[in-house]
């Protein structure tokens, strides 16, 4: 993960790892296993040089489809529903 600290590389570290555990072997509407799609997306991204917010972003593009529906329309608790790479949850 080039030009990345180790603080940032954990963080995208974790977003993998959550969004192995989601998307499991789901396919997007396309056919394409999510996982794949979204490890392509983060390639991508990185190839930009982008942040790991951004790569992070690219990993979990698709996630809010696999949210519960509560999950996905609750504005109220949006802090609590912070992941912790995110910049949200840091202080």
């Amino acid at each position: 993960m080039g030009g990345l600290g180790d603080a940032e590389r954990r963080r995208i570290e974790q977003a993998f790892e959550f969004a192995r555990s989601v998307y499991e072997d789901r396919l997007l509407g396309t056919g394409e296993v999510a996982l794949e799609h979204a490890l392509g997306l983060a390639r991508s991204v990185a190839g930009l040089r982008l942040d790991a917010d951004a790569r992070a972003a690219g990993l979990l593009f698709a996630i809010p489809s696999y949210l519960p529906r509560a999950a996905r329309s609750s504005r109220s608790s949006s802090a609590s529903l912070s992941p912790p790479w995110s910049t949200a949850s840091r202080s």
